[in-house]
């Protein structure tokens, strides 16, 4: 890349006490994109206390330029924010410091986002337990064609492109980030990613999806949400609330709120089934209630008879609490 150019690609990685895996992740980013290119890589640490920074700087990426930065530690959202303020590159993309990328991924990315003429790019996502691999499939058919952000949002009885919402799962063209899109609500203790997909999709900004060597996310790890049993887990129920707050006002706001509530319900009955302690569970069911009774009652109703027997049991308490009447 010409010295002073802009970098085609910023990648942004925030790390906190992620030694055994952060190496790993910085290798798979070698040799991403032809030199010409120029990929820049920024490693936020989140008050890292095992040395992650320090391994970060040692193992380097060949091929690209490295910069690591510090933040107070105030989560994913805040880091991924710190990175944002300084990536240069014309195309941003984020990477867990636990995951990883195949070989040749970013240039395949890159091209097919301007091919496209699109807003940002979306892929599949491969899932990793120990050595099995499976694919979890970006819930969009129609693969290389540019598509109206709004039309990931919907049927709500299907699984669609905001139920997709992991970060590293594509690029985002610089553009979002300059109108104020592509930017991380801190308030939220999780689920930050949901929020600001669906953000995109209401924004109606064009996306494509296409096939690329895999992005690769590591399951069942200690530290992450689905085996985490704390308050972590109410943090879907907030980033449902904010994207109910923003179809306030839309004139599509009655259709989009359904499939709002159905993806709420479906990730309710997750987490009450993955859920043990007491004081938590308590809560979850308290605060589903509260998002839910917010929403119109025969949206909520209607997605309550979508379901089958078992999974409306499981939301008895939820749906009592809100006063739902089934």
């Amino acid at each position: 890349m010409p010295s002073g150019d802009r970098p085609e690609v910023s990648i942004i990685i925030p790390v906190h006490n992620a030694a055994p895996f952060i190496g790993d992740a910085l290798a798979g980013l070698a040799h991403q994109l032809p030199a010409a290119a120029g990929l820049e890589v920024i490693v936020v640490d989140d008050r890292s206390s095992d040395g992650s920074a320090d391994i970060a700087a040692q193992v380097g990426v060949p091929g690209a330029s490295l910069q690591i930065t510090s933040a107070t530690e105030r989560g994913v959202s805040a880091a991924r924010n710190t990175g944002l303020a300084l990536a240069t590159g014309r195309l941003i993309g984020f990477l867990d410091a636990d995951d990883w990328f195949a070989p040749g991924r970013l240039d395949v990315l890159r091209t097919a986002i301007d091919r496209a003429g699109a807003d940002f790019v979306r892929t599949d996502v491969v899932l990793v337990s120990g050595r099995n691999r499976s694919v979890l499939a970006a819930p969009q058919a129609r693969r290389g064609v540019r598509l109206a952000g709004r039309s990931g949002i919907l049927p709500a009885t299907s699984r669609t492109m905001v139920d997709h919402p992991a970060m590293f799962a594509g690029l985002f063209h610089r553009r979002l980030l300059d109108a104020g899109l592509l930017r991380f609500d801190e308030d939220l203790p999780s689920a930050e990613d949901r929020e600001l997909i669906w953000r995109l999709h209401l924004a109606d900004a064009a996306y494509v999806v296409v096939d690329a060597p895999g992005a690769f996310y590591r399951r069942g790890l200690p530290r992450s949400l689905t085996q985490a049993d704390d308050w972590r887990r109410l943090g879907y129920l907030a980033a449902h609330d904010a994207v109910r707050v923003r179809l306030e006002g839309d004139p599509d706001a009655e259709r989009l709120s359904a499939k709002l509530v159905a993806s709420l319900l479906a990730l309710t009955v997750q987490h009450l089934a993955q859920t043990r302690r007491r004081a938590v569970r308590a809560a979850l069911i308290d605060r589903a209630a509260a998002v839910l009774a917010a929403v119109p009652e025969p949206a909520v109703i209607n997605a309550v008879h979508q379901l089958d027997a078992d999974r409306r049991g499981s939301l008895a308490p939820v749906l009592r609490r809100a006063g739902v009447h089934r």
